[in-house]
Formats: C-alpha cells, sequence, structure tokens
C-alpha cells in the first residue's frame, strides 16, 4: 500500500471529523430537569443561517433542518403526559417559543465555547 500524498500545507491527508455532541441541561431557569443532546459540528453555512436569521423571523428560523441536524434527542413531555418527539412538527406543536430561544442560545453558545487545551505533555514525554 502506497503512503498518501501530503496535502497543500504538507500534513497528511484524511483527517475525519468528529460528530461532537453536547448535552443541554437548563439548571436554574424555569426549565431546570429538561435535557438535550444535539451536535456541536455542523456546516459552517448552516451556522452562520441560523445565527444570522432575522430577528423578527421567530420561530420560522427553526426549520425542519435545525431538528435533523442539530438536535439528536431531548427528554420533553407534553402537557398530556406523551413525550414530545424532537422534530420541528413536535415543537410547533407542544413547545414554547420561549424554550426554543433558550435552547437555541444554549446551541450557540456550546458551539463558540472554546475547548479545554490539551495536556501538557511531561519533560519525560510522558503524561
Amino acid at each position: 500500500m502506497t503512503e498518501p500524498k501530503p496535502a497543500w500545507n504538507g500534513h497528511k491527508p484524511g483527517f475525519k471529523l468528529s460528530d461532537n455532541t453536547a448535552l443541554l441541561r437548563f439548571e436554574g431557569s424555569r426549565y431546570e430537569g429538561a435535557e438535550v443532546r444535539v451536535y456541536l459540528d455542523v456546516p459552517i453555512d448552516y451556522y452562520l443561517r441560523l445565527t444570522n436569521d432575522e430577528p423578527d423571523r421567530g420561530l420560522a428560523s427553526y426549520d425542519d433542518d435545525f431538528f435533523t441536524e442539530i438536535i439528536i434527542d431531548w427528554n420533553l413531555i407534553a402537557k398530556d403526559g406523551e413525550p414530545i418527539p424532537p422534530t420541528s412538527e413536535g415543537a410547533r406543536k407542544h413547545v414554547s417559543p420561549r424554550f426554543m430561544n433558550l435552547l437555541m442560545g444554549a446551541w450557540v453558545r456550546a458551539v463558540a465555547e472554546v475547548p479545554d487545551p490539551l495536556a501538557v505533555p511531561s519533560e519525560s514525554g510522558v503524561t
């Protein structure tokens, strides 16, 4: 097997981006106990479209892609005690605009959060 050619910048090609996820919790709010698992790594054009949308569009900006590209699952339950599916239809029927705005803000903050630095190697080369 031949080695792959270096990329234009001299690095080996083939680094696969991962599907980083986060569990968003809403402690200290009226939605304490709600949990939403989300993808953090989405295409930048989708992120920019969501975050730069006209503010007066409201829930119209939560299109089907928000639920298929970002939300993995959640533990939300409707007033009748039934689980709310993590879909645009489920949200439009059962979830308040206030919670959706809180969710969107939490997701944007999680995406923008700088990860902890890698551990600094010790002098001996063993961490």
